[in-house]
């Protein structure tokens, strides 16, 4: 299965089911997207986490609780566990990248703003950019537009990190 477009990975967490009644706000919707680039895996992965805290709260809680995921609950899933469990995309990624790539993407997590061109050929003198990136272009693994090259998924880059 190919990645989600941002518009169908937006609808499919805000309405995974047409009776889900839990609520994300919208500009929280977008940063989901934002860490998993509409890789339906990591989206999954995320958005159950996520309603499992939800439900845990709920059965602590209970009835008074509002129907809605709140943002501070996203960073206690990134935990080695949730790494662990999402491992076979990762490693999946991983080892399906050359050596060469697999610098790059070394040299490319060290920050999560993107790469000029001129950066990357400074930080990897040695390397053949354009044929180490062409593949994990191609792949959705970086993406490079007028503000450079950077990782399609923030998730991946954290888990190199």
């Amino acid at each position: 299965m190919s990645y989600l477009g941002e518009a169908d990975a937006l609808d499919l967490i805000a309405r995974p089911h047409p009776d889900f009644a839990l609520e994300y706000a919208p500009e929280w919707r977008a940063e989901l997207y934002r860490l998993t680039y509409g890789q339906p895996y990591l989206l999954q992965r995320l958005c159950w986490e996520l309603v499992e805290r939800w439900n845990e709260r709920f059965m602590r809680e209970g009835q008074a609780m509002p129907c809605v995921i709140m943002p501070d609950e996203l960073p206690p899933i990134f935990t080695p566990d949730f790494y662990h469990a999402t491992g076979y995309y990762f490693d999946g990624v991983w080892n399906n990248s050359t050596e060469a790539e697999r610098v790059g993407l070394r040299v490319m997590a060290a920050r999560e703003s993107p790469w000029t061109r001129e950066e990357l050929r400074t930080a990897l003198p040695i390397v053949d950019l354009g044929n180490v990136f062409i593949l994990l272009r191609r792949h959705d693994v970086v993406l490079e537009d007028e503000t450079g090259m950077c990782f399609a998924s923030e998730l991946l880059r954290r888990w190199i990190v």
